[in-house]
Parts: C-alpha cells; sequence; structure tokens
C-alpha cells in the first residue's frame, strides 16, 4: 500500500523503472536511434529531434557518440545543407539488430511474468500518465 503523497512516489518508481531499463540496454541511449534509424532509414536531425523528443545537445552528443563507435555517419543534406542526413553504417545494422533483439528480451524478463489482464492496466496506466504529461512540459 502507498503512502502519504502517493504521486510523489509513483513518479519515482516509474522513474527508477525508466532508469533501470535504460541502463540495463546493450546500448545505453543509443539502443533507441538505432532502432529508429534502422526502421525508418537515413533520417535528419531535425527528424530525429523531433521523433525522439530530445534536445538537440543531447542528440548531437549521442550522434557524436555513435559516430566515433562506428555505429553512423552523418552528411549534409543534398536537398538543404543546413540538415545533416544520420544513416547507419555496416557496423550500425549489426548493432540495431543486436538492440533490437535486446530489448525483446528486456521486455520478455520484465513483462513476460505479467497475465495480460494486468499488461493491459500497466499499458493503460501508462498511456493516460503520457497523456497527462505534455501539459506538464508547456
Amino acid at each position: 500500500m502507498l503512502k502519504p503523497n502517493d504521486n510523489l512516489t509513483l513518479l519515482r518508481l516509474l522513474h527508477q523503472c525508466a532508469h533501470r531499463i535504460n541502463m540495463s540496454s546493450k546500448f545505453p541511449g543509443q539502443g533507441r536511434l538505432l532502432v529508429l534509424l534502422h526502421k525508418k532509414g537515413t533520417l535528419t536531425q531535425r527528424e530525429l529531434i523531433e521523433i525522439t523528443q530530445r534536445r538537440s545537445a543531447t542528440l548531437s552528443e549521442q550522434l557524436a557518440s555513435m559516430e566515433k563507435s562506428g555505429y553512423i555517419t552523418r552528411t549534409k543534406n543534398s536537398l538543404d545543407n543546413r540538415n545533416i542526413d544520420v544513416s547507419l553504417t555496416a557496423l550500425g545494422e549489426q548493432a540495431a539488430i543486436e538492440a533490437e533483439q535486446a530489448r525483446a528480451e528486456l521486455a520478455d524478463r520484465v513483462f513476460g511474468t505479467l497475465q495480460k489482464r494486468r499488461k493491459d492496466a500497466v499499458r493503460n496506466y501508462t498511456i493516460k500518465a503520457i497523456s497527462n504529461a505534455p501539459s506538464l512540459l508547456s
């Protein structure tokens, strides 16, 4: 049973869960980008910012690290020199496949023991929380 100020307790628990999931990733902070580029192909940095809702500086830092690791290349967009195209390298393609497999395995470990009705409840509560979050950011 939750104690007084249940909302703060729930927020702390959600934050801890998200942090542990992210940090257990084989590619912390990069897995989602790898999978996204693998599924959608070349994207501009602007598109990645819009899709991931990451700050420009944060994304640039992550992309620089990924480029240094040999997972991506960044080139000027041929239609608009103000945009940078981000593409996976062969090494990045392999990393994306590994990240996607690791994500599926993690999902099975985290939620595999839950019955369908409990999974539905978690999904519905999470959707409700997410739908309330944008109003807090504006």
